[in-house]
Protein backbone atom coordinates (compact mmCIF):
# COMPACT_ATOMS: atom_id res chain seq x y z
CA UNK A 1 0.00 0.00 0.00
CA UNK A 2 2.92 2.29 0.16
CA UNK A 3 4.02 5.03 -2.89
CA UNK A 4 7.49 4.74 -3.59
CA UNK A 5 9.77 7.04 -6.01
CA UNK A 6 13.81 5.72 -6.10
CA UNK A 7 16.56 8.46 -7.07
CA UNK A 8 19.48 6.86 -8.00
CA UNK A 9 22.16 5.88 -10.34
CA UNK A 10 20.94 5.36 -14.14
CA UNK A 11 21.99 1.74 -14.57
CA UNK A 12 20.19 -1.06 -16.63
CA UNK A 13 19.50 -3.24 -12.87
CA UNK A 14 17.61 -0.39 -11.66
CA UNK A 15 13.93 -0.28 -11.76
CA UNK A 16 12.23 2.38 -13.66
CA UNK A 17 8.86 1.39 -12.30
CA UNK A 18 7.18 4.49 -10.46
CA UNK A 19 8.45 7.72 -10.26
CA UNK A 20 12.36 7.85 -11.21
CA UNK A 21 14.95 10.41 -11.02
CA UNK A 22 18.54 9.45 -12.25
CA UNK A 23 21.86 10.86 -12.23
CA UNK A 24 24.88 9.32 -14.21
CA UNK A 25 26.51 5.91 -13.38
CA UNK A 26 30.31 5.99 -12.45
CA UNK A 27 32.57 2.94 -12.15
CA UNK A 28 34.83 2.93 -9.54
CA UNK A 29 35.54 -0.65 -9.06
CA UNK A 30 38.15 -3.35 -10.78
CA UNK A 31 36.21 -3.79 -13.68
CA UNK A 32 37.60 -0.75 -15.01
CA UNK A 33 41.30 0.64 -15.42
CA UNK A 34 43.03 3.23 -14.33
CA UNK A 35 41.92 6.30 -16.59
CA UNK A 36 38.57 5.07 -15.99
CA UNK A 37 38.37 5.34 -12.62
CA UNK A 38 40.15 9.03 -12.15
CA UNK A 39 37.41 9.95 -14.82
CA UNK A 40 34.65 8.62 -12.46
CA UNK A 41 36.15 10.02 -9.39
CA UNK A 42 36.88 13.29 -11.13
CA UNK A 43 33.13 12.96 -12.27
CA UNK A 44 31.69 12.40 -8.63
CA UNK A 45 33.93 15.11 -7.09
CA UNK A 46 32.88 17.76 -9.88
CA UNK A 47 29.37 16.70 -9.37
CA UNK A 48 28.74 16.78 -5.87
CA UNK A 49 31.04 20.44 -5.35
CA UNK A 50 28.49 21.48 -7.97
CA UNK A 51 25.33 20.05 -6.09
CA UNK A 52 24.37 18.52 -9.31
CA UNK A 53 23.55 15.08 -7.03
CA UNK A 54 21.96 17.12 -4.24
CA UNK A 55 19.86 19.42 -6.74
CA UNK A 56 18.33 15.74 -8.86
CA UNK A 57 17.61 14.94 -5.58
CA UNK A 58 15.80 17.53 -4.21
CA UNK A 59 13.90 17.64 -7.80
CA UNK A 60 12.39 14.21 -6.84
CA UNK A 61 11.91 15.13 -3.15
CA UNK A 62 9.79 18.40 -3.87
CA UNK A 63 7.61 16.53 -6.92
CA UNK A 64 7.36 13.36 -4.79
CA UNK A 65 6.94 14.85 -0.90
CA UNK A 66 8.37 11.55 0.58
CA UNK A 67 7.07 11.39 4.50
CA UNK A 68 10.97 9.32 4.50
CA UNK A 69 13.81 8.09 2.63
CA UNK A 70 15.47 4.85 3.30
CA UNK A 71 18.88 4.99 2.07
CA UNK A 72 21.04 1.96 0.51
CA UNK A 73 24.75 2.11 -0.85
CA UNK A 74 25.31 6.08 -0.53
CA UNK A 75 28.69 6.45 -0.91
CA UNK A 76 30.21 6.91 -3.90
CA UNK A 77 28.46 7.64 -6.81
CA UNK A 78 25.81 9.17 -4.69
CA UNK A 79 27.58 11.55 -1.98
CA UNK A 80 26.86 10.82 1.42
CA UNK A 81 26.25 14.22 2.84
CA UNK A 82 23.22 13.93 -0.38
CA UNK A 83 20.40 14.40 2.30
CA UNK A 84 22.13 18.14 4.59
CA UNK A 85 19.03 19.77 2.60
CA UNK A 86 16.52 17.80 3.95
CA UNK A 87 17.73 17.82 8.09
CA UNK A 88 14.63 17.89 9.81
CA UNK A 89 12.58 17.77 7.16
CA UNK A 90 12.34 14.84 5.80
CA UNK A 91 13.36 11.35 7.88
CA UNK A 92 16.37 9.74 6.71
CA UNK A 93 17.15 5.78 7.19
CA UNK A 94 19.98 3.92 5.89
CA UNK A 95 20.30 -0.05 6.11
CA UNK A 96 23.58 -0.43 5.90
CA UNK A 97 25.24 -2.81 4.01
CA UNK A 98 28.82 -2.78 5.00
CA UNK A 99 31.11 -1.41 7.21
CA UNK A 100 32.08 1.88 5.01
CA UNK A 101 30.93 4.56 7.65
CA UNK A 102 33.65 3.22 9.70
CA UNK A 103 36.05 1.44 7.30
CA UNK A 104 37.34 3.16 3.65
CA UNK A 105 37.34 -0.60 1.93
CA UNK A 106 33.77 -1.10 3.55
CA UNK A 107 34.92 -4.78 5.20
CA UNK A 108 37.14 -4.65 8.01
CA UNK A 109 39.24 -6.93 6.34
CA UNK A 110 42.56 -6.55 4.45
CA UNK A 111 45.58 -8.81 3.82
CA UNK A 112 43.79 -11.99 4.39
CA UNK A 113 43.25 -11.10 7.82
CA UNK A 114 40.66 -8.48 10.08
CA UNK A 115 41.42 -5.14 10.24
CA UNK A 116 39.90 -2.59 12.80
CA UNK A 117 42.87 0.61 12.47
CA UNK A 118 40.15 2.80 11.04
CA UNK A 119 37.35 2.37 13.69
CA UNK A 120 38.82 5.39 15.90
CA UNK A 121 38.95 7.66 12.17
CA UNK A 122 42.79 7.66 11.76
CA UNK A 123 42.73 6.47 8.11
CA UNK A 124 46.01 6.63 7.34
CA UNK A 125 46.26 2.70 7.88
CA UNK A 126 44.05 2.47 4.69
CA UNK A 127 46.69 4.25 2.48
CA UNK A 128 50.08 2.35 4.52
CA UNK A 129 48.15 -1.00 3.78
CA UNK A 130 46.65 0.04 0.41
CA UNK A 131 43.47 -1.32 1.95
CA UNK A 132 41.26 -0.21 -1.17
CA UNK A 133 42.12 -2.41 -4.49
CA UNK A 134 45.67 -2.59 -2.88
CA UNK A 135 45.83 0.88 -4.58
CA UNK A 136 48.12 3.28 -2.81
CA UNK A 137 46.15 6.19 -5.04
CA UNK A 138 42.75 4.71 -4.55
CA UNK A 139 43.11 4.25 -1.12
CA UNK A 140 43.80 7.74 -0.60
CA UNK A 141 40.46 8.64 -2.23
CA UNK A 142 38.76 6.46 0.12
CA UNK A 143 40.61 7.47 3.52
CA UNK A 144 40.42 11.17 2.10
CA UNK A 145 36.17 10.62 1.62
CA UNK A 146 36.38 8.94 5.20
CA UNK A 147 37.93 11.73 6.84
CA UNK A 148 35.71 14.20 5.60
CA UNK A 149 32.52 13.09 6.68
CA UNK A 150 34.25 11.60 9.98
CA UNK A 151 35.13 15.81 10.51
CA UNK A 152 31.95 17.37 8.97
CA UNK A 153 29.78 14.88 11.24
CA UNK A 154 27.56 13.92 7.83
CA UNK A 155 26.71 10.53 8.92
CA UNK A 156 25.44 12.01 12.42
CA UNK A 157 23.90 15.00 11.37
CA UNK A 158 22.24 13.90 8.06
CA UNK A 159 20.72 10.65 8.84
CA UNK A 160 18.09 9.91 11.26
CA UNK A 161 18.44 6.05 11.79
CA UNK A 162 20.93 3.22 10.25
CA UNK A 163 19.67 -0.43 9.87
CA UNK A 164 22.20 -2.70 10.61
CA UNK A 165 21.10 -6.51 9.94
CA UNK A 166 23.28 -7.65 12.69
CA UNK A 167 24.46 -6.79 16.26
CA UNK A 168 28.04 -7.76 15.52
CA UNK A 169 27.48 -4.43 12.25
CA UNK A 170 25.66 -2.78 15.13
CA UNK A 171 28.19 -2.62 17.57
CA UNK A 172 31.33 -2.39 15.23
CA UNK A 173 29.32 0.75 13.91
CA UNK A 174 28.79 2.30 17.19
CA UNK A 175 32.83 1.13 18.39
CA UNK A 176 33.52 3.71 15.22
CA UNK A 177 31.64 6.43 16.71
CA UNK A 178 27.87 5.69 15.66
CA UNK A 179 25.49 6.95 18.14
CA UNK A 180 24.22 4.18 20.05
CA UNK A 181 20.61 5.73 19.46
CA UNK A 182 20.75 5.64 15.94
CA UNK A 183 21.81 2.26 15.23
CA UNK A 184 19.17 -0.55 15.38
CA UNK A 185 19.09 -4.32 14.47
Amino acid sequence: GHTVAFFGMSHSENTTLGTTETIPFLEFGNRCGVAKKAFSVGTALVMTALGSSQRSLMKCVKSFKPDCIHAHNVYNQLPPSLFSKLRNKVPVVMTVHDYKIVCPNYSLFVNNAVCEKCLKGNYLHCIKNKCCHNSMLTSGVAALSSAMHRYKGTYHKDYDKFIAPSPFMRDKLIEGGMLAKKVVV
